[in-house]
């Protein structure tokens, strides 16, 4: 067992396995263990109960209720990552201020949030405070008509049904590529996984002809994928499906629907008036299409406005889109430029990505020390990754002088928090006895956890070296580090 420390930053990627409320524009993972691990990828065909066993306990029930507290309806999603993002469909949440995402199991989370959308696409994601649940993985490829595919969800309420079909064709719906698929769909199947043989989600079931059950249509997981790798902001359910209040936006106090276009017009007319809030708001509605047709360029225009009104999201946000080339000619200097001055305002976020450049030489020259320092001003309020990449310089000895012991404070404060990375690198630790007292016990639970996220390289090299691990531990010991790590769990998804 090796404790390396190696630092690999791709600028522009998206941290699909993060639980932060924002994304950031530079992805680091850093390992311990230097063995780089593949995703498991099934190579045959599984059956239609080895797909339902495994998918099943990543499928949830969204529920639905208006200001009254009085249920609106009912439909199905997935969790694409083990800290709670979770796709469903748009028109599941139309006119909701509040939703109970319920899991198999029965385990219910009421704090649900707007995480990302496309309105036209009729793709959702939202947020769960939650950790270490199962996921499911989406399609590098989609499928041909004529291939088979498992649809399941939670039609008027029956958890976890499973019926199989055909992509019976591909087709255009105003501009959306839709899948006509012949799998049995009813009322509340919207949002639920669309599973090829291989039990990769290749689309989200949106809608069903109601004389003709063996019609039914499932847009693309592309659309999925493709809001995964742009920039995000947890909200309110309220601000986005129901009715927000704009008294912050100088409306007098109207009421504004967010999703249909007279409330998107008061937005533009409040930005024209100089309003920053409503400029930076309109940019979030034109780059995630939320009541109008999405928009890149008008999104970047937008953020520029409230940006130079001095608006940290704005800010932070326009960066990213510089960054990642959407609606702009990508430009690294451009964009850390603009994630400057959000982190010089505080923005944990814009100063998490801004150790990034530092410490990749993205927009900026190469430098530890400040990436160290923007690490640590982020990781003091709380953000889980810049904890992480804190631990991480403080372990190789970049940017300061290696002290193994603050590694392991900073990775425990990460891992505290669900990151995986953290948990599987402090479990290392502990396994090494290096900044922590050697402790088998503590090691497995932390290995346990990572392992049990199933999310990425960190979590299968986890995996790994438990059994490794497994072979000098005597039984009663795993089954006290599996009893904290359950322990554990439940107190983080409370």
């Amino acid at each position: 067992m090796r404790s390396d420390a190696r630092c690999h930053c791709h600028p522009a990627r998206r941290v699909r396995d993060s639980h932060v409320a924002s994304v950031g524009l530079l992805v680091l993972l850093l390992q311990l263990m230097p063995q780089t691990v593949s995703a498991q990828t099934p190579s045959t065909s599984l059956s239609t109960a080895q797909i339902a066993s495994r998918s099943v306990p990543a499928t949830v029930t969204v529920m639905t209720f208006d200001a009254n507290g009085d249920t609106i309806g009912q439909g199905s999603g997935f969790l694409l990552d083990s800290f709670g993002v979770l796709v469903t469909n748009w028109h599941v949440l139309q006119g909701a201020v509040a939703a109970v995402v319920e899991l198999p199991d029965g385990q219910q989370y009421e704090q649900v949030r707007f995480f990302s959308g496309d309105s036209l696409a009729d793709i959702a994601l939202l947020k769960i405070s939650a950790s270490g649940l199962p996921t499911l993985t989406p399609c590098d490829t989609e499928p041909e008509v004529g291939e088979p595919i498992v649809a399941i969800g939670s039609p008027l309420g029956f958890v976890g049904t499973v019926s199989v079909g055909i992509v019976s064709a591909t087709r255009l719906e105003d501009g959306v590529s839709v899948f006509q698929i012949s799998a049995p769909l009813s009322p509340g199947s919207s949002g639920g996984p669309v599973l090829d043989s291989e039990g990769c989600v290749v689309a989200v079931a949106a809608a069903y002809v109601k004389e003709a059950p063996h019609i039914g249509f499932a847009t693309p997981v592309r659309y999925v994928t493709r809001l995964l790798d742009e920039p995000a902001t947890e909200r309110p359910l309220q601000e986005v499906f129901g009715a927000a209040t704009s008294d912050n936006l100088g409306m007098g106090g109207d009421r504004v629907s967010t999703t249909d276009a007279d409330g998107v017009d008061r937005y533009r007319a409040a930005a024209q008036r100089g309003e920053s809030e409503a400029a930076y708001e309109l940019g979030l509605r034109y780059a995630g299409g939320l009541g109008v047709p999405r928009d890149d360029v008008a999104a970047v225009a937008w953020f520029r406005r409230a940006a130079e009104q001095g608006v940290a999201r704005a800010q932070y946000h326009l960066g990213a889109m510089y960054a990642v080339g959407l609606g702009v000619e990508q430009d690294d200097v451009e964009a850390a430029r603009w994630i400057r001055m959000a982190a010089e305002q505080g923005l944990a976020d814009a100063q998490h990505d801004l150790g990034m450049s530092y410490a990749s030489g993205a927009g900026v020259a190469a430098d530890p020390a400040e990436a160290v320092r923007w690490y640590r001003e982020a990781a003091q309020q709380g953000h889980a990754r810049a904890q992480f990449c804190l631990g991480a310089m403080y372990r190789i000895g970049r940017g300061v002088p290696r002290h193994d012991a603050l590694a392991a404070t900073w990775y425990r404060d990460a891992a505290d928090q669900g990151l995986v990375e953290a948990q599987h690198n402090l479990g290392v630790m502990y396994a090494l006895g290096e900044g922590v007292p050697h402790d088998l016990v503590q090691a497995y639970q932390w290995l346990y956890l990572a392992a049990g996220a199933e999310s990425g390289d960190a979590s299968a090299s986890a995996a790994s070296t438990l059994e490794e691990l497994t072979q000098q531990m005597q039984p009663a010991q795993i089954a006290e580090a599996e009893r904290r790590s359950a322990e554990w769990r439940r107190g983080a998804n409370q």
